[in-house]
């Protein structure tokens, strides 16, 4: 009777994104590494800095220097080969597929939150064009791991309430401070507004809960920088490595518009509008064969035909620039969910306890802060693949 009841592991839904990242592992072996001039440098600089060459100084480098000498003691370890690099790749990988499960699963079941990082390894993890294993940019690859553990500790705060929460925050808060300063933007802004949104109401704890992550980060951040300001020529650190984003070439000024999509603003919030509405296309056919009582089906054929109407309309015009991606459009989806999320904050508390409706609609919100943010530098042109996709994504 015992083994009758007793429930069966093996199709234990968390084992699911283990079989993909095996599976994904063996199909994939041995074709992680991109011909590209990036891994060079990813490959080559931390072998000069073993060589006694000093970061910024003799290599000229643009991201703070996290990566490049934690690749270094790596190198200086296990020994300067190219397994060294993609053994700490999958490591990483790994890592962030563990942070990602753990993030999602606030907000989904376990079933969903497998899909969801299982989805997250064969599309982003292992994809062809940009893979994790061996990716453009060790920087973004710490950097990206560190701001999701900073997310991970925002919302166990928000569930638990304890300090120590705050106060590990505040530590991946300071690695991405000093790993890539775009990440470190998603740290910030997200722990900033999940506590702007828990204690909006008390001025008090609203500024201690800050310090409680501020220290932290500082006492990380403010020693290495000040290093560097003390062995290295200030020049060289601002205008030369534009470190900080200032005395930015105009080469790359022109790159990250593009990237951006604010070289053409409202050419690229056109392309937003058709992807917005394939989204809806999406939905509404979702909707239609969920309707099995057959009482939305008028309404959702006429959504769907006008989506698919703008869709094609806005594809014809976009001379090939829009690649149909729903993904252009997830800005507008992540305002409106912080726009609703918030004025529905007061709701959030009842007395002193939390509901779990409650405490869904805050880790919502603070996921949705920390994606929009991540979406910044490609606001209104959000890549529906490409090298850089990879980091991205994982907060969508």
């Amino acid at each position: 009777m015992r083994s009758a009841t007793k429930p069966n592991r093996l199709f234990d839904p968390r084992y699911l994104p283990v079989f993909t990242f095996g599976l994904m592992t063996f199909i994939s072996w041995r074709r992680w590494t991109p011909l590209i001039v990036d891994l060079g440098r990813e490959m080559d600089l931390p072998y000069r800095l073993l060589t006694g060459e000093l970061l910024y100084r003799d290599i000229h480098f643009t991201y703070p220097p996290f990566a490049p000498y934690f690749n270094a003691l790596l190198y200086e370890i296990f020994g300067a080969h190219l397994d060294t690099l993609i053994v700490s790749g999958f490591i990483l990988s790994i890592l962030l597929s563990i942070i990602c499960y753990r993030i999602s699963h606030r907000i989904l079941p376990k079933f969903e939150s497998s899909i969801t990082v299982s989805l997250i390894i064969i599309l982003l993890v292992f994809k062809p064009h940009g893979n994790l294993i061996q990716p453009y940019s060790f920087s973004a690859h710490y950097a990206a791991i560190f701001s999701l553990l900073t997310l991970l500790f925002v919302l166990r705060y928000a569930e638990k309430r304890q300090k120590v929460e705050l106060i590990f925050a505040g530590i991946f808060t300071g690695l991405t401070l000093i790993s890539k300063h775009e990440f470190s933007l998603v740290a910030i802004v997200s722990v900033c507004a999940a506590l702007i949104y828990l204690h909006s109401n008390d001025v008090k704890v609203l500024i201690t809960r800050l310090l409680y992550v501020g220290v932290p980060a500082a006492l990380i951040s403010f020693p290495i920088y000040g290093l560097l300001f003390y062995l290295i020529d200030w020049r060289i650190l601002i205008v030369d490595c534009h470190l900080f984003y200032t005395h930015i070439p105009k080469s790359l000024v022109i790159y990250n518009q593009f990237r951006s999509g604010f070289d053409h603003p409202l050419y690229s919030f056109f392309q937003m509008i058709g992807a917005f509405a394939f989204s809806l296309g999406i939905l509404s056919l979702i909707v239609f064969f969920s309707d099995f009582a057959k009482k939305l089906r008028r309404k959702t054929i006429l959504i769907l035909a006008i989506s698919l109407i703008t869709t094609f309309i806005i594809l014809f015009f976009s001379f090939g620039d829009w690649e149909g991606s729903p993904l252009r459009a997830m800005p507008i989806f992540l305002l409106a969910t912080i726009i609703y999320q918030w004025f529905k904050r007061n709701e959030n508390t009842s007395g002193s306890t939390r509901s779990s409706e409650s405490l869904h609609r805050t880790f919502i919100f603070i996921l949705s802060v920390g994606a929009l943010t991540a979406l910044f530098r490609v606001l209104l042109r959000v890549p529906g693949g490409g090298f850089a996709g990879s980091f991205l994504s994982n907060y969508l």
